[in-house]
């Protein structure tokens, strides 16, 4: 009866108005087609029928999306057997990748101790025969008035060990062209 009052099958007074009693259609009864009376039991059955056409309809679009969410999940199901078939040769190719990246960087680290023992040897070399060239000097002559050998045994003078860069006198007279040589 409820459902009825709600959907309009049984007439109730509008809002702020009162009912009236005297009236041949009195408040909460059911009302036919073109204004005729009908009993309580005819309204129900009239609320019912029109319950049970809402509730098919109800039933009808729930099927729909039962149907719907099956294919949904089907397809949801599709999506991830991709995902997972292609997740194999991807990770095996990242795999491959990082052990690449690795062993380059060990060759690389290898090279660069390499490398660094090189320089170092190479380093140590010119130091010893810095020290040969100069016991050298002392043996050969200790004339000071030689200036080539005056300036070449200049006590002061710091040893150049980089044997990338060349090694400047900084009592030497710079050449044309050259600016100041600063040590």
């Amino acid at each position: 009866l409820v459902y009825a009052g709600l959907s309009g099958v049984l007439k109730t007074p509008p809002a702020g108005e009162r009912a009236d009693f005297g009236s041949p259609v009195q408040p909460n009864q059911p009302v036919g087609v073109g204004g005729d009376n009908l009993t309580c039991e005819e309204g129900v059955l009239s609320a019912v029928h029109d319950m049970q056409r809402r509730m098919v309809a109800v039933l009808k679009l729930m099927a729909t999306i039962q149907a719907n969410q099956a294919s949904l999940r089907e397809e949801v199901m599709a999506l991830r057997e991709e995902v997972r078939s292609s997740q194999g040769p991807l990770r095996e190719e990242v795999v491959a990748v990082h052990e690449e990246v690795q062993s380059n960087h060990v060759s690389t680290m290898r090279s660069i101790n390499f490398f660094s023992d090189a320089v170092a040897g190479v380093s140590r070399r010119v130091q010893a025969m810095s020290e040969e060239l100069r016991e050298l000097r002392e043996v050969m002559g200790g004339d000071e008035d030689d200036d080539e050998v005056a300036v070449g045994s200049s006590a002061g003078a710091p040893a150049c060990t980089n044997p990338f860069t060349p090694c400047h006198d900084p009592l030497a007279v710079p050449s044309e062209g050259e600016g100041p040589q600063l040590q």
